[in-house]
């Protein structure tokens, strides 16, 4: 069988996943002899489909194995423009009515599906498109929700720069954000930070347009619920408007994120679509037993790289769903994982060390029989099989 037979072969579902080795070596022997051109670019985007999940990795005999899968996926990225928006195309035909996002904070709690995110981020990036029709550059200043989220996602999927601002910052902090990449639509959650927009608005050198994400502030005239503008608009109004919007390379500048740095002058730090897609298949690549049935329980905010790019894209990319817990207190975090039983945690140390400690303190009260298993699945759940710490040392006798 040819390399290129191969690939079809595995692409039309008809070689079997156990022949995972042979498949990549035909990969990389099309990319090393220059014939990636033979390969449709619909079908090099069903490989990345394909090949990006366990039942194939776990079949690749070694990390240097993963690695060489990686360092291919990567020529392929490059050559087809994969994007953000492809792979989560990809993601609702096969999930559809799977839930992406479950909302804790509501009561009861609020499940979005895979169809019905893709539905709300279509109309978000037509309103943007719609209110800047030359180019859009957002600027999203809220507490994580599913709202702000999608804001996030429409700009990351339709060629809409955007910027996640930390809800720690003030205006003197924005101004120079919103100046240094020019910002022109700005979306925020409550009453506070809107007036905090307004004062923005007059010490920047260009004017934005303020959408809110809350049909309760009270606003002014000029000053719109974005809600209200997303149901004005009909399936075939919205794919007009995204159908002549303008793509852009994969490689070029997407989104900038800030941090306060260590003078307190914000400093950014910017990424490409390619930058953020590639990362996603790097990060399976090390992590390859990942990918089913993932559901994340979330705090980190989404102005944080771990929780926009390894949460928030890392659930779409596994094919999981994103938990927002609302309240990021420690007694709320610790009551939603028996509740949520989450497969994945993601966390800065404090919040490891808290898990340890309430585990401790429940055994330290109970019998020496007692069987340590039920008593961490009381307070972790059942299915927690992964989790990462960043930011500060944690003992590995707590991890």
């Amino acid at each position: 069988m040819s390399d290129i037979e191969m690939i079809n072969s595995f692409i039309n579902k008809k070689q079997h996943q156990a022949d995972s080795i042979n498949v990549l070596n035909s990969v990389q022997s099309i990319i090393e002899s220059q014939q990636i051109n033979t390969i449709k670019k619909e079908d090099w985007f069903s490989f990345l489909n394909l090949s990006g999940h366990p039942d194939f990795l776990l079949k690749l005999p070694d990390f240097d194995t993963r690695n060489l899968w990686a360092e291919c996926v990567f020529k392929i990225i490059q050559h087809t423009e994969f994007s953000l928006k492809d792979l989560f195309d990809q993601r609702v035909k096969e999930l559809g009515d799977h839930v992406l996002f479950q909302d804790m904070s509501s009561n009861p709690p609020a499940f979005w599906s895979y169809t019905q995110i893709n539905r709300m981020v279509r109309e978000l990036a037509s309103v943007f498109h719609s209110t800047i029709p030359d180019n859009p550059r957002v600027a999203i200043y809220s507490d994580n929700s599913v709202i702000s989220a999608s804001c996030d996602l429409a700009c990351l999927f339709y060629d809409i720069f955007d910027t996640p601002v930390s809800t720690h910052f003030k205006t003197n902090s924005i101004v120079p954000i919103f100046d240094s990449v020019g910002i022109n639509i700005a979306v925020c959650d409550t009453p506070e930070r809107l007036e905090i927009l307004k004062e923005v608005q007059k010490s920047v050198k260009q004017k934005f347009k303020i959408y809110v994400l809350d049909s309760e502030i009270n606003i002014d005239s000029d000053i719109k619920f974005i809600g209200n503008l997303t149901t004005l608009l009909d399936p075939r109004e919205v794919e007009k408007i995204l159908s002549k919007r303008k793509r852009k390379p994969i490689n070029e500048v997407a989104t900038t994120m800030f941090t306060s740095g260590s003078t307190g002058v914000p400093k950014g730090v910017s990424f490409s679509i390619y930058n953020l897609i590639s990362k996603r298949f790097a990060r399976h690549a090390a992590l390859p037993k990942v990918g089913k049935k993932e559901v994340l329980l979330c705090f980190l905010p989404l102005f944080h790289t771990f929780g926009r790019y390894l949460e928030m894209l890392g659930t779409i990319y596994w094919r999981g769903t994103y938990t927002f817990t609302g309240n990021a207190s420690t007694d709320t975090l610790l009551s939603l994982f028996p509740i949520v039983n989450p497969t994945a945690f993601i966390s800065v140390p404090i919040r490891w060390q808290q898990l340890h400690d309430r585990i401790h303190d429940k055994l330290v009260k109970q019998p020496d029989d007692t069987n340590k298993e039920i008593i961490i699945k009381e307070t972790l759940g059942s299915r927690l099989y992964w989790g990462l710490s960043a930011a500060g040392y944690l003992d590995s006798k707590t991890f």
